[in-house]
C-alpha cells in the first residue's frame, strides 16, 4: 500500500534498460536467498539521494544516485543483497509490528492521561508527545539487525559468484 507513495516521494520509478539491469540483480539476490523473485518488487527510484531501502512485502528500492556511485555489478548485487536480507529477515515487518504497538501504547497512555488530567497542558503535551513516540522508535534498523542483513547480503553475492569483497569496497 505504501509503495506508489515511496515512488512519488523519490522522484518516480526509472524505466529503461538500467531499470532492468538493477530489477535482473535484485531478482538474482532474491533467488540466491531462496525465495522466488515473485516475492519481491524490485524499483530503480529517480532521485539524486544516495539510498537503498526495504519495506514490507518484499518491495526493495534504490535510487539512481547510489546505483551511478557502483564501480561494478557486484558492488550493486551486494546493495540489493543487503536489502534482500532485511526482508529475508522481516525486519521492515518486526519494525512495522512494533510501531504498531507502540502507536496502540501511546493512544492508550494519551486516553489514560485526558482522563487523570482532563483537558490540561499537561495532558495535551503528553498527547502530543504520545502520537510521535512510535515514530521515533522505529526510523532505523539496529545495529544488529543491519550486521544480520550484511551477512545475509555477503552470503547471496557469494551463492550467485559474485566476489564477497563487493560489500566492503561498496562501503569503502
Amino acid at each position: 500500500q505504501y509503495h506508489p507513495q515511496l515512488v512519488a516521494e523519490f522522484g518516480g520509478e526509472v524505466n529503461g534498460p538500467l531499470a532492468d539491469y538493477v530489477e535482473q540483480i535484485g531478482y538474482n539476490m532474491a533467488e540466491q536467498s531462496g525465495n522466488s523473485r515473485s516475492s519481491f518488487n524490485v524499483s530503480l527510484l529517480d532521485s539524486s539521494v544516495n539510498n537503498a531501502f526495504a519495506v514490507p512485502g518484499g518491495y526493495i528500492y534504490t535510487t539512481r544516485q547510489l546505483v551511478a556511485l557502483m564501480d561494478n555489478e557486484a558492488e550493486l548485487a551486494a546493495v540489493l543483497g543487503h536489502e534482500v536480507g532485511h526482508v529475508v529477515a522481516r525486519h521492515s515487518a518486526r519494525g512495522q509490528a512494533r510501531a504498531q504497538r507502540n502507536s496502540i501504547l501511546g493512544g492508550l497512555g494519551a486516553i489514560l492521561s485526558g482522563v487523570l488530567l482532563g483537558d490540561s497542558q499537561v495532558g495535551n503535551l503528553l498527547t502530543r508527545g504520545a502520537a510521535s513516540a512510535p515514530q521515533l522508535l522505529t526510523l532505523a534498523y539496529s545495529r544488529e539487525q543491519e550486521e544480520e542483513a550484511d551477512r545475509l547480503g555477503i552470503d547471496y553475492i557469494s551463492r550467485a559468484s559474485y566476489d564477497p569483497q563487493a560489500m566492503a569496497d561498496l562501503l569503502e
